[in-house]
């Protein structure tokens, strides 16, 4: 189930410095990110049932962005590591009638982070933990097969400057967490997540 005025999607396909949602009869889940410095891009591929996704992994973050007071719900957040292993990155999205909103959390050597410690946030070169907010009017496209594209035009983004994060569990299922962020535009973001590993 959604959060009101939000929308269901099976498929998210994280594009380069953009962000697009795909959602798909067959529920097959793909996302690649590359930041705007243009990091190593993480790919995750899985194959999910049609709404298996569902409400087991809620995130909440609140703040405010670009001056002003800024809140996503997300249902379904997810976590991806990329092609080391070093790495992860928790996804937390939602799209209304009007915005896309997506919160990155990018885990920095996510198993040398304590469990119930907070760890410091960083910019994302400084080889921290880090966060990125992207807002953008929301776009849908539709293919020929019928499945839609959801995309953020003309896209505000913040980063973050220095914060902590905490994390509560990692194992092989996902990663469960809270985070207080300073934004790079003035703002700050604070929230937690319980994120499903995708595979």
């Amino acid at each position: 189930m959604c959060p009101p005025g939000g929308r269901p999607t099976h498929l998210f396909h994280f594009l380069s410095r953009d962000f697009a949602y795909l959602r798909d009869p067959f529920g097959i889940l793909t996302m690649t990110d590359m930041n705007a410095r243009g990091l190593l891009p993480i790919t995750v591929a899985a194959f999910l049932g049609a709404g298996a996704i569902g409400c087991q992994a809620p995130a909440s973050v609140n703040g405010v962005f670009g001056g002003q007071d800024f809140s996503l719900t997300c249902e379904s957040p997810l976590a991806a590591s990329d092609a080391s292993g070093r790495d992860s990155v928790v996804v937390l999205s939602e799209a209304t009638s009007e915005t896309l909103s997506t919160v990155n959390v990018r885990l920095r050597g996510i198993a040398d982070l304590p469990i119930g410690a907070p760890s410091p946030i960083g910019a994302d070169d400084e080889g921290l933990p880090s966060v990125q907010v992207v807002v953008g009017e929301l776009v849908v496209e539709t293919r020929a097969d019928g499945a839609e594209i959801l995309s953020a035009a003309d896209p505000r983004r913040a980063a973050s400057l220095a914060g902590t994060l905490t994390l509560e569990t990692r194992d092989a299922d996902g990663v469960a967490g809270s985070f207080s962020a300073e934004l790079d535009d003035g703002g700050f973001v604070e929230g937690f997540f319980a994120a499903a590993a995708t595979r």
